[in-house]
């Protein structure tokens, strides 16, 4: 199942970085509402100059990301196809862009561009480090219970922040960033843990030809009747999951059931104005969890597909 690297690729991995952090204000808000009060407007910068900004990803936006520097200073990040971003000073691989698409906020990146027309910074290249790649992924294991995940992110960030202070110049910044950075977690720890509040209230499936991540006009039918669901309703979120059927290497597979995901994920949010943070972390798993049988036509035909989840917030009224 040979598949191209999917469009947008580096601009997706970097959006959800701050997945995590940018679900749902339900998610810190239990008392139902649902949308937070409005945070700080980001600072506008001057069209033409060029900025180079060093910071903790804090959030996304439908074209990019909001970067908080050590001054606590927000500034709304454009990403695009040619944004060019290297960890250690090298263009991230493949198996690193996987990575970042897994994580949450936190994550500390120094962003180099020049100010748009809106006040943004438009990126040009981004810089991680993977000493504080190895961190943020440690913040991102969903598969730790919460108290022990808190625990173990600080561990990490202590840690870091102690590496940290024997680079020259930086000690003063990079121990304000790493201590953000840590806030940023237990923020995104909570969120995540919120989770198990959810109830799913309908699972629609659908599918794909042979090595595409192209909608068919019934997947397009069928996601606008989900769609029209939420028109009503309070602290809901979807979560998106691509899959493939067996045929091609596993690394392909991940790649074509993520692109799956990511389309549907762009066509909730172009076609019907689904905020991105009603949407938790779309991610491929491949020909994993396969819902029929690989061994048929028919089986993999049904295995070819993305599930996506409508949830609803435990005791939110429509």
């Amino acid at each position: 199942m040979n598949a191209p690297k999917p469009r947008f690729a580096i601009l997706i991995a970097l959006v959800l970085v701050a997945s995590a952090s940018a679900v749902m204000p339900a998610y810190a808000n239990p008392g139902g509402t649902q949308d937070a009060a409005a945070a700080p407007a980001p600072q506008r910068l001057e069209t033409g100059k060029r900025y180079k900004i060093r910071g903790v990803v804090t959030s996304r936006t439908e074209d990019g990301l909001i970067l908080k520097d050590k001054m606590t200073v927000e500034t709304k990040v454009v990403l695009h196809e040619g944004v060019k971003v290297q960890i250690d000073g090298k263009p991230v691989t493949e198996a690193q862009r996987y990575e970042l698409r897994k994580l949450v906020g936190g994550i500390i990146a120094e962003v180099q561009g020049r100010g748009d027309a809106n006040g943004n910074l438009w990126a040009e290249k981004i810089s991680i480090s993977s000493k504080e790649m190895r961190t943020a992924q440690a913040m991102a294991n969903r598969l730790v219970p919460v108290e022990d995940r808190v625990t173990k992110n600080e561990e990490q960030i202590k840690l870091a922040q102690e590496q940290n202070r024997a680079l020259a110049g930086q000690v003063d910044e990079l121990a304000v960033l790493s201590n953000m950075a840590m806030e940023e977690a237990k923020k995104a720890n909570e969120r995540v843990s919120a989770l198990d509040n959810y109830t799913v209230l309908e699972t629609v499936t659908v599918t794909f030809p042979v090595n595409s991540a192209v909608l068919s006009v019934q997947a397009k039918k069928d996601l606008d009747v989900l769609a029209e669901k939420i028109l009503t309703m309070k602290g809901y979120a979807f979560e998106i999951m691509g899959f493939t059927d067996t045929t091609g290497n596993a690394e392909k597979n991940r790649v074509l059931s993520e692109k799956r995901a990511n389309e549907v994920v762009r066509y909730l949010a172009d076609a019907h104005s689904i905020p991105l943070r009603r949407i938790v972390t779309p991610l491929g798993f491949g020909a994993a969890r396969p819902a029929a049988d690989n061994t048929t036509k028919t089986g993999r035909e049904a295995n070819r597909r993305v599930e996506v989840r409508l949830m609803q917030q435990g005791g939110v009224a429509q």
